[in-house]
C-alpha cells in the first residue's frame, strides 16, 4: 500500500489518497478503519471514500463481510454494506455493476 495526504483549502477537507496494491494484504475496510482511527486521534472525522478505477468483486465482498460482523448475508447485501460503510457514495452514486471488474469481464 502507498498513501499520501493533504489538505484541500477550498473544500475545507483533508484527503488521503491510497494505492492498495493487494486487497488480500490490505483490504479497503482495513485502510479506511486505519484512517478513521488516525482521524479520531486528531479529533477530525472521516466522511467517506472514493474508488478511482475498478475493484475486484472479492475486495468489496471482504469489506461487506467485515462490516456484517459474522452475520450471514447474500452477496448483494454484503456489497450494499461495503458501499455504505466505506462511504463510497459520499461524493457521487456508486454503481457496483460498472465499478466491479468481475461484472465488466462477465459482460
Amino acid at each position: 500500500m502507498k498513501a499520501i495526504g493533504w489538505y484541500i483549502e477550498e473544500y475545507g477537507k483533508a484527503q488521503v489518497s491510497m494505492n492498495l496494491t493487494d486487497y488480500t494484504v490490505t483490504g479497503m475496510h482495513h485502510a479506511l478503519e486505519a484512517c478513521k482511527a488516525r482521524a479520531m486521534a486528531k479529533k477530525v472525522q472521516v466522511t467517506g471514500s472514493e474508488l478511482i478505477g475498478l475493484t475486484p468483486l472479492a475486495a468489496l465482498l471482504d469489506a461487506g463481510r467485515f462490516y456484517a460482523r459474522d452475520t450471514a448475508l447474500s452477496d448483494s447485501a454484503y456489497l450494499a454494506l461495503a458501499v455504505q460503510h466505506l462511504g463510497l457514495e459520499e461524493l457521487a452514486p456508486f454503481e457496483v455493476k460498472t465499478r466491479v471488474l468481475d461484472y465488466l469481464i462477465e459482460g
